[in-house]
């Protein structure tokens, strides 16, 4: 049994490594990428882009939720290309 799982132990760095990367591209597309602006009427910040906001930071091309799924899914593929390769 230790044996068999010996190999599988090698996915605890690999997971850790995906999650910081992950991480990095989720701070990355939604500085870059996601909208961020504010309200000057209710000094909210939003992620919505309107003829009253004020933009602090991005373009208005991804929301979060599509940033977190871009992020999510280029570590879903980097992560199954580097298991194929090590399995």
């Amino acid at each position: 049994l230790w044996r068999a799982a010996a190999g599988q132990w090698q996915l605890i760095p690999l997971g850790l490594t995906l999650g910081l990367i992950g991480s990095l591209i989720d701070s990355l597309l939604g500085a870059t990428i996601q909208y961020t602006g504010i309200n000057p009427k209710t000094g909210k910040l939003t992620s919505k882009h309107t003829s009253e906001t004020k933009r602090i930071s991005g373009i208005p091309l991804l929301s979060n939720n599509a940033v977190n799924f871009v992020s999510a899914s280029i570590c879903a593929v980097l992560g199954s290309r580097v298991v194929l390769a090590i399995f």
